[in-house]
């Protein structure tokens, strides 16, 4: 398996390494920093993970699990989707201005930065069938999955809960 850790702040990669035969890749001094780890096995059987993380300086341990790929039909088709009204709040419900958001598609192919407005709010394009979208504020960051098949239905439960015009609302935890 090949890992391969970046920062997604712009300072480039920190490692590129083969995991050993029980999937652990080398340890690695990263410091404090948003960053993004992708495992990934080319023509092989399993898929591409992917996944954001805040480094505080402290040693951490991180466990990215796989899923075996599925079947390829005649082809993939990866596209920029709609735009989307996001809301960012804390675990109190209340907005958080000034929050960095990355939106990805599902394999990290795609990315594209966005910042909370003052009430906590932003625009975003979905991409692929699949999209992740990672907020950061306060050394905190908050994910969630969005799948276009079930984008009509999230969207309408998360318009009833409130009276702002938003497709989603993501939350700190």
């Amino acid at each position: 398996m090949l890992v391969i850790i970046r920062s997604i702040e712009g300072e480039g990669e920190k490692l590129r390494a083969l995991s050993d035969a029980s999937g652990l890749a080398p340890v690695t001094q990263l410091g404090k920093g948003k960053f993004q780890v992708i495992a990934t096995q080319p023509y092989g059987l399993w898929e591409t993970g992917v996944k954001e993380f805040v480094m505080d300086g402290n040693p951490a341990t991180l466990t990215l699990s796989l899923r075996v790929r599925p079947t390829q039909g005649l082809g993939d088709v990866e596209f920029v989707g709609p735009g989307l009204d996001l809301s960012v709040v804390d675990r109190s419900g209340h907005v958080v201005p000034n929050a960095e958001v990355f939106v990805r598609d599902h394999e990290a192919t795609f990315g594209k930065w966005y910042v909370t407005d003052k009430q906590g709010n932003t625009n975003i394009s979905l991409f692929g069938n699949e999209t992740e979208i990672i907020a950061f504020s306060n050394g905190q960051l908050a994910t969630k999955t969005i799948k276009l098949s079930g984008l009509d239905q999230e969207s309408r439960k998360s318009k009833s809960k409130s009276t702002r015009k938003t497709d989603f609302v993501l939350q700190f935890n």
